[in-house]
């Protein structure tokens, strides 16, 4: 998991904000809208993940932003063939 001085590097936030934030403190629009783009989500999926392991979901998000109607038809074909 990273560091709450990374999420607010992403987020362009003092390191006090996002600690407050992760700590459910009540924190303004503004800030959960900052650390949604820093972790490259929508605000509806931060408030629905709260405080997850955003690693692997920042990764994961970005890669399949990147992906074409293509690749996901071609991975649909491999799951399918699995079941």
């Amino acid at each position: 998991m990273r560091s709450k001085n990374h999420w607010a590097g992403l987020s362009k936030l003092p390191a006090t904000t996002v600690l407050d934030a992760f700590n459910g403190a009540n924190s303004t629009i503004d800030t959960l809208t900052k650390l949604a783009d820093g972790a490259g989500m929508s605000l509806a999926e931060l408030l629905a993940y709260g405080d997850p392991d955003w690693e692997m979901q920042v990764k994961t998000r970005r890669t399949f932003r990147s992906w074409s109607t293509e690749d996901f038809d071609a991975l649909i074909r491999v799951l399918e063939r699995r079941t």
